[in-house]
């Protein structure tokens, strides 16, 4: 007798999740992504019992058939809410155990790791958890047997799915019903609460205030007090705001140079903005030199400038595992001098067409890549520019989670016949959600 379990959906739900980042990403159209800024994230924790269907596979054992498969059990989980529809679980369940004929029991157990999608109610009270939502379930599992009879498990580990329904209380509590099937043989519906624990003020939130009390009767002497009382309260809140900014102040280091090396270790705190520095804060270059200015760090708008500046763009690395800047600055519209200890080189560098390569560590091919790069004249400098846009229009988000999506299909295709219940559903799901990707956008001129 075999409890079924197979490794292979571990890929589909890998892919269901890389498929989500895209989503997450905004690379799926219809699928609005939320920025939580001032979500406050919380964790909760949850039981519940379950009425469960177990079916171990014992066709390959003579004389022993499966005699119930309805058993009951129970279920614990912890979790942590992400954002407002977002969450992340950790499960554990007891599912009891299938009888089977002539003599015989196999107990289940299982435990999870998923992913939460919540909707259906607005994002305010999503972001709450309070009032009705609609959940869904996609995660990897693990499987348990302890049986009175010989049996082998394939595979401990699987794909997990499930959907629900949740009410949350303003206390935190909440009611949640679900059904949930672990690939292939184990499969439940449980009834329970969870609770979160702290409370949902945004973080940068504020209280409302309160109206202030009608002031009513009262002599001269209780106005004074009242009036030294609220100076001595008044007090007291300045105080602690002071404390707290305070606190503040020696938790976050001081980096008066802007070096990115703090004070208490920097063996040259007064470092002119901008300059090149070591581990020690200290400048890599004593003087000027000529004809090279350091603009220092730069990202968002400043680094689209600085782009747009450019004549061309020298990534001189001894070693990177890719060099995601060289895909920037070719949206850009720049030929480009690279090193071949970056991974990019192979793929994106046209050698005498968009860009040269040279090797790592090689100061005189540097040299004489950066002057052929000056010497270019402005219009075939210009043609390396716009083949390094025609490259580069291939290795853009919107490829990846194509190119994924359409290797996920072809892959599925092929092995329709043999997926499970849960596996088929998964992959049918993902088939109807499926979209164009929007088009990735360069850096404009």
């Amino acid at each position: 007798m075999t409890s079924r379990s197979s490794f292979a959906p571990v890929a589909l739900a890998a892919t269901a999740l890389a498929l989500g980042a895209c989503g997450t990403a905004g690379l799926v159209p219809d699928i609005d992504v939320e920025r939580d800024r001032d979500f406050q994230g919380r964790v909760y924790a949850g039981a519940g019992a379950l009425v469960s269907q177990l079916e171990p596979d014992t066709d390959r054992v003579p004389d022993l058939e499966l005699d119930d498969d309805v058993s009951a059990g129970g279920t614990v989980a912890l979790g942590y809410d992400l954002s407002n529809r977002f969450a992340v679980e950790g499960s554990y369940a007891t599912l009891g155990e299938a009888t089977l004929s002539p003599a015989g029991e196999i107990e289940y157990r299982t435990y999870g790791l998923s992913a939460l999608v919540y909707g259906l109610n607005d994002r305010e009270a999503r972001a709450r958890r309070e009032g009705v939502s609609a959940f869904g379930r996609l995660g990897v599992g693990g499987l348990q047997n302890d049986a009175d009879v010989p049996y082998e498990r394939v595979n401990d580990v699987h794909l997990l799915a499930g959907a629900g329904l949740e009410y949350g209380f303003a206390n935190g509590i909440g009611v949640r019903g679900e059904i949930v099937a672990h690939e292939t043989d184990a499969r439940y519906a449980q009834l329970g609460l969870v609770y979160r624990f702290g409370d949902t003020e945004p973080r940068r939130g504020r209280r409302p205030e309160r109206d202030a009390p009608t002031p009513g009767p009262t002599d001269a002497a209780d106005e004074a007090a009242d009036g030294a009382a609220a100076r001595e309260g008044s007090t007291r809140e300045s105080d602690r705001g002071a404390s707290r900014e305070s606190a503040r102040a020696q938790r976050e280091p001081v980096d008066r140079d802007r070096d990115g090396v703090a004070d208490a270790v920097d063996d040259c705190p007064d470092t002119l903005f901008g300059r090149p520095v070591d581990g020690d804060g200290c400048a890599l270059l004593d003087g000027a030199v000529e004809g090279v200015a350091f603009s220092g760090f730069a990202q968002g708008n400043a680094l689209g400038t600085a782009y747009g500046r450019a004549d061309a763009f020298v990534l001189p690395s001894r070693k990177d595992t890719w060099g995601l800047v060289v895909n920037e600055a070719m949206a850009a519209g720049l030929p480009v001098v690279v090193s071949t200890g970056a991974g990019c080189a192979v793929d994106l560098v046209d050698e005498g067409q968009n860009g040269i390569t040279v090797p790592p560590g090689d100061a005189t091919a540097l040299a004489n890549a950066l002057s052929r790069i000056a010497a270019l004249p402005d219009a075939e400098r210009e043609a390396w520019g716009k083949r390094s846009r025609g490259i580069i229009a291939a290795f853009g988000l919107d490829d990846f989670c194509a190119g994924l999506w359409e290797a996920a299909r072809a892959g599925s295709h092929r092995a329709d016949r043999g997926l499970s219940p849960v596996a088929a559903l998964t992959l049918g799901a993902l088939r109807l959600a499926a979209r164009r990707p929007r088009a990735f956008q360069a850096i404009p001129d």
